[in-house]
């Protein structure tokens, strides 16, 4: 049985939250997993109501409890609904590299981080921040956003190298009035930025070789495709070296952002607010199954 919710983003395709139907047994004590079902049926009560951000953390409570990944799907719906990106596309890579999982569900859990990345950049971009949009950017996969999102995707590429080439020229021929730490907080920013694309970068990737990892020891075991376990023994390779680097830079880049912000006095740091992403969202369809 499923149960059809409004569309709040053209961006996404749609997503499955689960929804049981079961009651609960008239025990003195429930079971974990007749607590598991209490506490999704009142997240999807909460969701229905437009309560999102305690829908999640119902879904959430729900997962600690009795542990189906696809309560971390129904999480990062929630919070992707609540306009709450980051812990959003937190549910999501941990449903990512949870157990026995749809490849669709898959798909549809790293378009929303895709989607999330891309409002960020948006967010960014209106803020004038462009140094910091333009390192978002390089976060955003574009094989995981619909034709919707790729579009947009180009667009704001297109905006972001303008407005970076805009500011060269007019820093190569205004004089330089800013504090004396300004220079540092930027840099120190920038760095903050670059280090946390870094290190989601490397969440990703270890998500994705962990998944392959999978894939080659089920090949292994059932003597499949040569190619295939070619294919993935490289990708595992690569991995071995590719995903401390990122986290290695990643935690560096942040670490030194974060002194460099800190070590200059409030009065001379460059102050730019981020406007609040729009939540356009997605079509939300709840299922029965469990």
């Amino acid at each position: 049985m499923s149960h059809h919710i409004t569309k709040i983003s053209a961006t996404l395709c749609a997503l499955t939250l689960v929804c049981t139907t079961s009651a609960t047994a008239y025990a003195q004590e429930e079971t974990p997993q007749e607590r598991m079902h209490t506490l999704n049926e009142k997240g999807f009560g909460a969701f229905r109501a437009g309560d999102h951000a305690s829908a999640a953390r119902y879904f959430r409570q729900a997962h600690d409890i009795y542990p189906d990944p696809n309560l971390l799907k129904n999480e990062s719906i929630a919070w992707f609904k609540a306009g709450d990106c980051d812990r959003a596309k937190r549910a999501a890579a941990d449903f990512l590299v949870a157990d026995n999982t749809a490849s669709q569900d898959r798909d549809d859990a790293r378009q929303l981080i895709a989607t999330c990345s891309l409002r960020e950049v948006r967010s960014a971009y209106i803020a004038q921040d462009y140094a910091r949009a333009n390192m978002l950017m390089g976060v955003v996969r574009e094989q995981d956003l619909d034709d919707e999102g790729k579009r947009e995707q180009r667009e704001l590429r297109t905006k972001i190298d303008e407005a970076l080439a805009r500011q060269a020229r007019v820093a190569s021929t205004e004089p330089d009035a800013a504090p004396p730490g300004a220079r540092r907080d930027a840099l120190g920013k920038v760095l903050l930025g670059t280090g946390g694309a870094l290190l989601l970068g490397g969440i990703l990737y270890h998500s994705v070789a962990w998944q392959s990892g999978r894939e080659l020891k089920e090949i292994s075991a059932s003597g499949g495709s040569a190619v295939r376990y070619n294919v993935l023994a490289r990708r595992l390779d690569r991995a071995r070296v590719v995903v401390p680097t990122l986290y290695a830079l990643g935690a560096a880049s942040t670490g030194v952002g974060a002194y460099l912000v800190w070590s200059v006095p409030p009065e001379e740091r460059v102050t730019s607010s981020l406007s609040p992403p729009e939540v356009q969202g997605v079509v939300l369809t709840f299922s029965a199954e469990f």
